[in-house]
């Protein structure tokens, strides 16, 4: 279990995942041949709720006189629930040679008004990532071989060698919801008849890409709201209770329903309920392993989880807050001390 925030201000977070269908969509290529652009509808239960938009340019490096190609990908999706209309736009850019190495990378997610960026060059197998969101900017070193590839290595290495029923394939990639490199696992599962756009239906390879960072657990260290997932069934409130009692050992109260946003994760593509709870009874006990801390702003505990990102920022505006909301590194004896 990853380490939890608790605030001055009670906050908690019931979190619902959301399954997107595979896309299906159509490809052009300049007459020249140096540009290929393709355009892909994605389904959510038969409803399209946005596009794919793939762009790859053959580019000529005269310091080097080598072919080079500049990938964009803008993902535009847009999701509604009874009056929530929620719209998040994730843009990828890469600068990469011939075989995939990357050279260049610049990832953009923005989530309603909220938008986060990543950025830097690679240099003697050293990404310099600089990361702007929230008025503020930090700055990491990531160790990048040319075996890393950018957030769209599966769609690579499936368009370069498609995948076959019963088949692995392991790629590193950098993660952008967690500004790390982690391994995806392609699993080729088996063929579906899959109904898309249209009333089309293709046979279809299912195939399953979990995502890992480093150490095995894809959020280890980061801090965050405590809450959880939706279970069938279950109102916002009800699963934000039962979560609460089972991670915190606590009862609460009325909540009330303040904000939703949609975040791009690396399991998953899942829409955040964030409530309001004023009240509870009982006293807290870390009932999974994990830390907790009250915190102010700037909160000091770090690394935040970029869905908490906004959520400080939301706190912000509603307390007069000026200036930075996190703290851009650890802070001595304020993060988790134990990872369970």
């Amino acid at each position: 279990m990853r380490p939890h925030m608790n605030w001055t201000w009670p906050l908690a977070i019931a979190i619902a995942a959301i399954g997107v269908s595979a896309p299906t969509g159509r490809a052009q290529e300049t007459a020249d041949g140096k540009m290929k652009v393709s355009w892909d509808a994605v389904y959510m239960s038969g409803t399209k709720i946005g596009t794919i938009q793939t762009t790859v340019e053959r580019l000529k490096d005269p310091t080097k006189d080598r072919d080079l190609f500049r990938v964009n990908v803008t993902m535009d999706l847009t999701f509604k629930r009874k009056n929530d209309r929620v719209r998040q736009q994730v843009r990828y850019g890469t600068l990469e040679t011939v075989d995939g190495s990357v050279l260049r990378l610049d990832v953009r997610i923005l989530a309603g008004e909220n938008e986060v960026r990543s950025f830097g060059d690679v240099i003697e197998n050293k990404l310099t990532l600089n990361l702007d969101g929230g008025g503020q900017r930090q700055q990491n070193v990531l160790d990048w071989g040319p075996e890393v590839r950018g957030p769209h290595a599966p769609e690579q290495s499936l368009a370069r060698a498609p995948l076959k029923v019963g088949e692995t394939r392991e790629e590193k990639m950098f993660i952008p919801s967690l500004n790390r490199i982690g391994t995806v696992k392609l699993i080729g599962e088996k063929m579906e008849t899959i109904e898309l756009g249209g009333r089309v239906k293709r046979e279809l390879l299912k195939v399953q890409a979990p995502v890992f960072a480093p150490d095995g657990k894809v959020y280890a260290g980061y801090w965050e709201f405590p809450g959880g997932k939706v279970e069938p069934g279950e109102t916002v409130e009800q699963a934000l209770a039962r979560e609460l009692h089972e991670e915190l050992g606590i009862t609460i109260g009325a909540a009330e329903r303040w904000k939703v946003e949609v975040f791009d994760y690396p399991h998953a593509l899942v829409r955040l309920h964030f409530c309001k709870v004023f009240d509870w009874r009982g006293e807290f006990v870390m009932r999974e392993g994990q830390q907790m801390a009250w915190q102010t702003l700037p909160v000091q505990v770090a690394p935040v989880l970029p869905g908490t990102v906004p959520v400080l920022r939301w706190f912000a505006v509603e307390s007069g807050h000026c200036g930075p909301t996190h703290a851009q590194r650890p802070v001595a004896g304020a993060g988790p001390a134990r990872l369970g």
